[in-house]
């Protein structure tokens, strides 16, 4: 095989299209219910010649979410990560392919992908496909806090026509940014010819700033 590539690889491409998705330039698309299931494959070498080691970033994408980010400025994080996590391994996952694979192995691999795709990514990212079903996973702390950006939460809210809830859900995440900005961020020893003092520096959280700037835009509309 001359050349390592599953973006490109017919098969492949046929098994993600028998799930539903179509290859973009740079990624797998396919739409569901409220949302886009986005698929990205990278690699790396690990320092080996010919070899590259696969791995998968899914993502739900809520189209009317980003109309808003962007109707106020603003970007906001597609909700996802990296699929080893939300399979039993619960850990960063990835497939190895040579160029001196058989093709039996070379087809084997590629179906396990997809099989890892069809039993675990798509249950997953089809239960979290309304944004009714978004929020609730976020509330009842099923979709992992390092999956998803904090200004999803009000926008999704605003969108479900819950504006208190919007509202509350800005000064609940404002209130954890600022207790997190309230710890000391540095220290600073100072001497002079009496004691040593230590002069403790607290500086504003780059969180708190971004999301009470964001809040402010949203709450224009």
């Amino acid at each position: 095989m001359p050349k390592i590539n599953i973006d490109t690889e017919p098969r492949f491409k046929e098994l993600l299209k028998e799930l539903g998705f179509k290859k973009t330039k740079g990624e797998f698309v396919r739409p569901y219910q409220d949302a886009l299931h986005v698929l990205n494959f990278g690699y790396s070498t690990n320092n080996e010649r010919h070899v590259r080691y696969f791995n998968c970033i899914f993502s739900i994408q809520f189209p009317k979410v980003i109309e808003i980010s962007k109707s106020i400025g603003e970007y906001i994080h597609d909700t996802g990560g990296q699929i080893g996590y939300i399979m039993p391994q619960k850990t960063f996952v990835e497939w190895r392919l040579a160029e001196d694979d058989t093709d039996d192995y070379y087809l084997k691999m590629i179906q396990e992908i997809i099989a890892s795709i069809r039993d675990y990514v798509l249950p997953y990212m089809e239960r979290f496909s309304t944004l009714q079903n978004f929020v609730d996973g976020i509330e009842m702390g099923i979709i992992m806090y390092e999956f998803y950006d904090n200004k999803t939460i009000p926008v999704v809210k605003y969108l479900l026509g819950d504006k208190e809830g919007a509202l509350k859900s800005i000064e609940r995440i404002l209130e954890r940014y600022k207790r997190e900005s309230d710890r000391p961020r540095g220290l600073e020893f100072m001497s002079d010819d009496v004691c040593e003092k230590i002069v403790i520096h607290s500086s504003p959280d780059r969180n708190y700033v971004d999301f009470y700037e964001f809040a402010e835009k949203l709450k224009t509309i």
